[in-house]
């Protein structure tokens, strides 16, 4: 086991059983490693590592914006939907960093306005509908790349997503409209990885469908012009 890596007790509140289960520890978030294929354990355990909280400044632009909890839940799990987008890009970049993949944040910033922060509440458990996702071109998982497929699908789960000091939302801004790019001035400028948010409404955060993902996985090498 890397030094990096912990094995970490995840609660389950539905069966009160207590799972083994690698989290892996990142520079400046936390991400849990599902070992197989389907739904994520609940968990009590943020892990000492969730450190990132970089896209509150959105929260404000955010219409209907739900209220934020004055207390973490004790339970938290990811969104669905984001644990399938993940799966896909794992499968298509078996080999890629993680070092900036994250989902919670820690309690320096949670409770507070970021998606990284369990804020919804579904079956009395807290739903974190945020993701990290490292940009690693090299190995084909250029984050670019999966922003461009994504806005090009406009896939209705998205809330909105933020890379290399851009981000683009699902619905209008002020005078900007739904699913165009704009200048992203938040403290942290996402060069190392993409932020992917999606809807508070359970019908779409727990749509495990497949995203379209577009020629992520493939080396520059093989990609055609215009991809």
């Amino acid at each position: 086991m890397r030094g990096d890596e912990i094995l970490a007790c995840v609660g389950c509140c539905r069966t009160g059983a207590c799972r083994r289960q690698t989290h892996i520890m990142e520079e400046e978030g936390v991400s849990v490693s599902a070992g197989v294929p389907g739904r994520e354990p609940i968990s009590r355990n943020r892990g000492a590592g969730a450190k990132r909280m970089d896209d509150a400044e959105a929260f404000e632009e955010v219409p209907g914006t739900i209220s934020i909890p004055q207390e973490m839940p004790e339970d938290w799990r990811v969104a669905q939907s984001l644990l399938t987008l993940r799966a896909q890009v794992d499968a298509a970049c078996p080999n890629r960093n993680r070092d900036s993949d994250g989902t919670i944040g820690d309690a320096a910033h949670c409770p507070g306005p970021s998606d990284h922060c369990p804020n919804i509440r579904h079956d009395g458990v807290g739903i974190v509908t945020a993701l990290d996702l490292t940009h690693d071109p090299e190995v084909g998982c250029d984050m670019g790349r999966l922003m461009a497929a994504l806005v090009a699908a406009r896939d209705r789960r998205i809330k909105y997503l933020i890379y290399d000091r851009r981000i683009v939302s699902s619905y209008p801004v002020d005078d900007q409209p739904a699913w165009i790019w704009r200048p992203y001035s938040g403290s942290n400028p996402h060069a190392r990885h993409a932020h992917i948010s999606v809807l508070a409404e359970v019908a779409l955060f727990d749509d495990d469908a497949l995203w379209s993902i577009g020629a992520l996985g493939l080396s520059r090498s093989h990609v055609r012009p215009g991809i």
